[in-house]
């Protein structure tokens, strides 16, 4: 058991910075969220609406060899809004699948993936009604020892047609206690070692999703920013950490479409936002020798 893990490990090592350039590969991670409504800020029509999510997503790398490499990264999210004395869910099963290759000259680096998944709401009834196809397609290129630049584009074919988001991001290391990295608009991380063991810092998560009920000629539109301080505790002696997080939601908007006798009805408000507490617990290999963390027992 003890070889199998210290494999894995160097498997990890090998190919988790120079492939997906954050300093760490979550390789096992579940989440809960509670998301109550916040009194800072209320949309134009103020409704009123609590949510939670729970998650879990599994990261699993296989090398085809030295250039490239594949990552297999299933998951699945379960989210849960709550208005007067009513309640909706919103199920995600999804399976990425993300190719990375290493050009000849090792500054260039692209990456492409491929996600299927099923998106149902009010019951969790995979089926091709709810399913979706899209990917992305992410260059990287790497101009010094402590900065890669990344250009690239999302597609994802959501139930309201087609889907194109363009990305910009960055792996930047501008000293020895600060990682900045992600992929806008959809994720950035400024990252700050206060000591091996405890990291903090600011995240964002943005995203746009659609949901389908089965049997039904309608579904959910949802859109909204995660805006989040966090605080990373490295448990000694393991591959554990234990992640909480606090913050607010920017930019909240849903839309309820609805074809009904021959009429075709969107529904569209912005609700207040909300604040957000979730706490993550990850079995995380840290790739980047340079990114502090307590010491790991030998294998």
């Amino acid at each position: 058991m003890r070889k199998a893990v210290l494999l894995l490990f160097v498997i990890v090592i090998c190919i988790g910075h120079d492939i997906f350039a954050q300093p760490f590969l979550d390789l096992a991670a579940i989440q809960l969220a509670d998301m109550p409504v916040s009194g800072f800020y209320k949309g134009a029509d103020e409704a009123r609406i609590d949510n939670d999510l729970k998650g879990i997503q599994l990261n699993i790398p296989i090398i085809l060899n030295k250039r490239n490499v594949l990552l297999f990264s299933p998951g699945y999210r379960h989210r849960s809004y709550y208005q007067s004395d009513s309640k909706t869910s919103f199920f995600t099963l999804f399976f990425p699948l993300a190719l990375a290759h290493t050009f000849k000259d090792t500054t260039n680096k692209i990456i492409g993936v491929g996600i299927y998944r099923y998106n149902a709401s009010t019951d969790f009834k995979p089926g091709s009604e709810v399913d979706m196809l899209g990917g992305a397609l992410i260059f990287n290129k790497t101009t010094s020892k402590n900065f890669t630049l990344k250009l690239g584009l999302y597609y994802n074919r959501e139930f309201f047609g087609n889907y194109f988001l363009p990305l910009l991001g960055c792996d930047w290391h501008p000293s020895e206690k600060i990682f900045i990295y992600g992929t806008l608009p959809q994720n950035a991380v400024l990252d700050y070692t206060f000591r091996p063991a405890l990291h903090c810092g600011i995240n964002y998560l943005g995203f746009e999703e659609s949901y389908k009920e089965k049997g039904v000629n309608s579904y959910s539109r949802l859109s909204e920013g995660l805006l989040k301080l966090f605080i990373d505790w490295y448990i000694p002696r393991t591959p554990l950490v234990l992640s909480v997080e606090a913050g607010n939601t920017v930019g909240r908007e849903y839309t309820i479409h609805s074809e009904e006798d021959n009429q075709v009805i969107d529904n569209k408000f912005k609700p207040a936002e909300s604040m957000v507490f979730r706490t993550t617990l990850a079995f995380r290999f840290v790739t980047n020798k340079e990114f502090m963390t307590p010491r790991r027992p030998a294998l």
